[in-house]
């Protein structure tokens, strides 16, 4: 059992590194000691950390690329012919020493790295061909049974770790690429687990929170404006979040409407259960529901430049069909641009007749697909 000990705790730092990428260098290391090599590669293109090795330990990067470029892999063919993956060896099985300090491949690859013997595998994890090189210089003698046989055991949890990192750095990637989608919606979206714990909010989100009008952040989660408030968006929030889309087959949502101490219109809320989203960040849980909320009575702004173009208004006329769009009447239209109301309504008039509207209602809900989307 104590020869065992050393073998079971490299395997357990190689699980550990798929949780932190950066963890990946000492777990390579540490089967280095455990097989008394002085420098070691694990060279994985595309691999967890975006690039193309894992670790190289002990050697610099130059050599690292050195070892693993195309002409190495030309010159080092003849070791690797007809040896199956998945299986440890020794070099100085393969390819006699005199052989070997006689090779190019020796003399201009492994050579300058201080090496001589290695013990090495290749794995096809992932169906990505990674190889594992194990090395010492020649004073130090070939690597015996033992070393060869740790490796052996080692090999089928290096490539489970090697396949759990490549699925979680995708699962990562995922994540971000959906968390900077949402980052940009104009809809406000919260994500929480099933308790009412946020993982996740966007720049809109975050600012209707932080208003503190209706929907904040408490201690206990996302809370409203009144107790019982809170106590009706909680239990909306945990049945989404027990929803078992597996067993229906389809999505099963709830709206919510949430009052405001400020008396403006309530916050609308649509509560819709999450799957496989990925996006909680560590020691939260899992996001269970995405909850969408509307303010009513802000209106995103019109893109003027949009409009004129779309409908030929000059840029005054723009203006003004804009701010009608946005929500302003007549009146806040002269105070904001400035203008009597006498030339306002010319300016309506214009804008009625080149939208090819009747009336200002209808010329509004023209506009409102003309919004100016910008990132929170």
């Amino acid at each position: 059992m104590d020869n065992l000990r050393p073998v079971l705790d490299a395997i357990n730092q190689l699980y550990a590194a798929v949780l932190e990428p950066a963890a990946w260098s000492p777990a390579v290391e540490n089967v280095a000691d455990l097989l008394r090599a002085e420098h070691a590669i694990v060279f994985s293109p595309g691999s967890a950390d975006g690039g193309d090795a894992f670790a190289a330990v002990r050697v610099d990067t130059a050599h690292a690329a050195r070892i693993h470029s195309a002409e190495a892999a030309q010159l080092g063919s003849r070791m690797l012919s007809g040896i199956p993956l998945g299986l440890a060896f020794s070099s100085a099985s393969v390819i006699p020493d005199r052989d070997m300090e006689n090779s190019v491949f020796y003399n201009e690859i492994v050579r300058p790295a201080n090496g001589f013997y290695s013990t090495s595998a290749c794995l096809g994890a992932g169906g990505t061909l990674t190889a594992l090189n194990f090395c010492r210089p020649r004073r130090k003698g070939p690597f015996d049974v033992d070393a060869i046989g740790k490796l052996q055991a080692i090999l089928p949890h290096f490539a489970n770790a090697i396949e759990l990192s490549r699925r979680l750095a995708a699962a990562r990637q995922q994540a971000s690429d959906l968390q900077q989608l949402l980052d940009r919606v104009d809809t406000a979206v919260v994500l929480v687990d099933a308790a009412g714990q946020p993982s996740y909010a966007n720049g809109r989100a975050l600012r209707i929170v932080g208003q503190a009008d209706g929907l904040m952040l408490g201690a206990s989660g996302l809370v409203a404006a009144t107790p019982p408030a809170t106590r009706r968006l909680r239990h909306a929030i945990a049945g989404i979040g027990r929803y078992d889309v597996a067993a229906s087959g389809h999505g099963a949502g709830q709206d919510l409407r949430l009052e405001r101490p400020s008396r403006r219109p309530p916050l609308l809320l649509s509560l819709f259960p999450v799957w496989q989203m990925a996006l909680s960040p560590v020691g939260t849980s899992a996001p269970r529901v995405a909850i969408f909320v509307t303010e009513p009575d802000d209106c995103p702004p019109i893109n003027r430049d949009a409009i004129a173009d779309a409908f030929r208004l000059t840029p005054r006329e723009a203006s003004v069909a804009a701010l009608l769009a946005t929500g302003y009447d007549l009146k806040g239209v002269t105070r904001i641009l400035e203008i009597g109301i006498g030339t306002a309504r010319y300016h309506l008039k214009n804008v009625l007749g080149k939208t090819n509207t009747s009336n200002q209602v209808t010329m509004v809900a023209s506009l409102r697909g003309f919004v100016r989307r910008t990132a929170e």
